[in-house]
């Protein structure tokens, strides 16, 4: 190939190894300079050539003319380390103004010196088995493309995957808790809810008649007495003086009533003698008058003292009553379940007096205890009469009793617009005493003895279906979801009973959105609602 102007002669294979080497800035200029004579060039047959045919010729182009002036082969410039901006700034240091600066006013940089060095090399040095063009249009000493197989796209695609397979793992689902609880059978027969307190239908404060200081008290709280047991008795020596007087006075009077009779019995006898002798006209008529009289004033005597002795007698039943007045006995068979006075108190029955208490002790009888329960008057018409009811006991929540109503007090209560309910307990317990706070349910039929027992529940919302089974979900040991196969039973007011192994009362339970909880799934507790 003839020499270049101003170059001497150098194969053509130096210029295509230097130019292989150029950046690819100066190729893509030699291609856009050439894009209107490429495609204008036809074939032998006066055809257009194949594209990649003319894009394979576009690139050799700028090759040959290099090597056509001398140009040297040369490594790819790219694997050269590019200059930081302080060597730059070094490099424009020590350059000299003026002529030292290259055409256009750039500074020789030390990559651009390392590139001019390089420039002229022996051709002994050449590799022509670079300029062989492989069938893809490229130099086989160009750098080859990057693929879709590169690291960077497949760093990019693990990543992709990564992120995919992360968005199909299901995150933690939220839930809340509750509590496996008791219920009762009864409660889905509850009609109306009720609170009062337990009373006892028959309940006497015991207290003396009289006023009087009290010289022995003999029960203290919760002893059970008979009826007519002496339980306090009051200081009374003026009292039996008065009643032992009485009696005297009685005995007095018995013996005024003997003399009388005595002296009746004799005029009787005297009146009788005289009236023989009067018949027989031996005594004279004045005689048998006399007789008649002292009769008279006899039996008159005899009355007067019978009546005597009446006085005297209601005089010792006074003074007895009077005696029996300072002893207190307990009026029925009950408890006491208050003493409210100590030996030395004065008790008195006005309990208006100074200093003065109203009774000694407090008895109930245990068997008529019933609960007073406030219903409303709207409600009214829900309750009867012997209507079946269940009491629950505040200081006994765990127990159930039977009870129903005896008396729905004919009067409403204008300021709380309520009606009291009396309802009686037909389960007897000791432990019941008067004046506890009681919950009362108003039942719509009476529940059995089979149905006494309390089972276990829990909220509905906790019980799933699943293969036609039913489950509840609680936390495992891992901290994830763990299925419970359970058997449900009825709705107990708000709550449904079930049975299964592995649950007991106060077990915590999950509550998430219908399909949410799976056997195992992971879990996160929500704030509750």
């Amino acid at each position: 190939m003839p020499a270049v102007s101003g170059h001497p002669q150098a194969p053509v294979g130096a210029g295509l190894v230097h130019a292989a080497a150029a950046p690819a800035q100066h190729r893509q200029g030699a291609l856009h300079r050439d894009a209107g004579a490429a495609h204008r060039r036809r074939g032998v047959d006066g055809q257009p050539e194949d594209r990649d045919l003319q894009l394979s010729r576009l690139r050799q182009r700028p090759l040959l003319r290099r090597a056509g002036r001398g140009g040297q082969a040369q490594p790819d410039l790219r694997e050269l380390p590019r200059p930081c901006d302080g060597e730059l700034r070094r490099a424009r240091r020590l350059q000299p103004p003026g002529p030292a600066r290259r055409p256009g006013g750039r500074l020789p940089t030390p990559f651009l010196a390392a590139r001019d060095s390089r420039r002229n090399l022996p051709l002994k040095d050449l590799d022509l088995g670079k300029l062989r063009v492989s069938r893809d249009g490229r130099l086989s000493g160009a750098p080859a493309k990057k693929t879709l197989f590169s690291r960077r796209n497949l760093l990019l695609a693990g990543g992709g995957l990564l992120l995919a397979a992360w968005a199909l793992i299901p995150g933690p689902v939220p839930v809340q808790t509750t509590q496996v609880v008791s219920a009762w059978p009864s409660q889905q027969f509850v009609m109306l809810n009720s609170t009062g307190y337990v009373v006892a239908r028959r309940k006497a404060a015991v207290a003396p008649k009289g006023t009087g200081r009290i010289e022995w008290l003999g029960v203290s709280e919760g002893d059970f007495v008979k009826a007519g047991t002496v339980v306090a008795r009051l200081e009374g020596i003026d009292v039996e003086a008065a009643y032992q007087a009485a009696v005297a006075n009685t005995a007095v009077a018995v013996a005024g009533v003997a003399s009388a009779q005595n002296e009746l019995d004799d005029a009787q006898r005297n009146l009788d003698r005289i009236n023989i002798l009067f018949k027989k006209r031996l005594v004279s008529l004045m005689n048998l008058q006399d007789a008649k009289s002292r009769h008279a004033r006899a039996s008159a005597a005899r009355a007067s003292a019978q009546a005597s002795l009446e006085a005297a007698k209601a005089n010792e039943a006074h003074a007895r009553s009077a005696v029996d007045y300072t002893v207190m006995r307990a009026p029925f068979d009950g408890v006491v379940i208050a003493r409210a006075a100590n030996v030395g108190d004065i008790v008195t029955s006005l309990s208006s007096a100074a200093d003065a208490k109203g009774a000694a002790v407090v008895i109930a009888d245990m068997s008529t205890l019933e609960v007073d329960a406030e219903v409303s008057e709207s409600a009214l018409a829900q309750i009867k009469a012997g209507q079946p009811c269940e009491i629950v006991l505040d200081a006994f929540p765990d127990r159930r009793y039977r009870g129903e109503v005896a008396v729905v007090v004919p009067a409403v209560n204008r300021s709380s617009a309520t009606v009291t309910t009396k309802v009686r307990f037909l389960d007897t317990d000791p432990e019941i005493l008067p004046d506890m706070s009681a919950r009362v349910a108003f039942l719509s039929q009476a529940v059995d003895s089979a149905n006494q027992q309390p089972v276990l529940a829990v909220s509905p919302e906790a019980v799933l279906e699943a293969e036609g089974k039913a489950q509840v979900f609680k936390t495992g040991a891992d901290g994830r979801a763990e299925a419970v196969t359970v058997s449900a039973g009825r709705l107990l007011g708000g709550v449904r009973e079930i049975a299964g192994d592995g649950l007991k009362l106060g077990d915590s339970l999950l509550l998430a959105a219908p399909g949410a909880l799976k056997n195992g799934a992971r879990i996160k507790l929500a704030e509750s609602k």
